[in-house]
């Protein structure tokens, strides 16, 4: 039993350590090669693709909105609060081809990435107030890298809650999804493993 015990702690450390190496983070340089002061900063995990378009009028956060609703199953009274930010920055992180950009809004439940003559509607979990995204999913005609090492995004529009009910789309968070955290795990399994220790050395003493 106590050999069981004892890989079940190992494993549980593992899962612990892993968590931590897996985070997302912004590496020390911003993307145009200068140090950036959100160096090592952790920006949650890979956000969700929802769709793509390059077919919209306009871009107007009420074009945009019209889009995300005609993509995701939303009730019928589904309220949004939507904001819009011009030329966005956004930053290289420690996992190839996936970068972050800081959105206005730490509660958005979705975000559409603009850039070229394309929309890219993403869901967003772990760090709300993080947009994440793998470039190597998005058309070319994106330019994201941007070929010339300008690294922006013409704009995002962020949509914050979903009121009124729930559809298949989810939403309606409000706030930041909290990740398993890495140095929790660790530490129980450390806790686990001392009491285990104990208890052993207390068997063996009355043995």
């Amino acid at each position: 039993m106590n050999i069981l015990i004892k890989y079940g702690l190992v494993i549980l450390l593992s899962l612990g350590i892993s968590s931590i190496s897996l985070a997302i983070s912004i590496v020390d340089v911003d993307i145009n090669g200068d140090t950036t002061a959100l160096n090592d900063t952790e920006v949650g995990g890979l956000d969700i693709w929802k769709g793509e378009t390059n077919s919209l009028v306009n871009s107007k956060p009420s074009t945009e909105e019209a889009w995300l609703r005609s993509i995701l199953t939303l009730s019928a009274n589904a309220i949004f609060t939507v904001g819009k930010e011009e030329t966005v920055a956004y930053y290289e992180t420690n996992e190839d081809n996936t970068f972050a950009t800081e959105l206005s809004s730490a509660t958005s439940d979705y975000w559409i990435l603009k850039n070229a003559g394309w929309w890219v509607l993403y869901e967003n979990v772990a760090f709300l107030n993080w947009g994440v995204f793998d470039a190597s999913s998005l058309q070319d005609g994106m330019n994201i890298p941007d070929k010339d090492g300008e690294f922006l995004i013409s704009h995002v529009t962020v949509f914050d809650g979903e009121s009124g009910g729930g559809g298949g789309g989810g939403g309606g968070s409000g706030g930041e999804i909290p990740e398993p955290s890495g140095i929790a795990l660790i530490g129980l399994g450390l806790i686990a493993f001392s009491f285990v220790q104990r208890k052993y050395a207390v068997t063996s003493f009355k043995a």
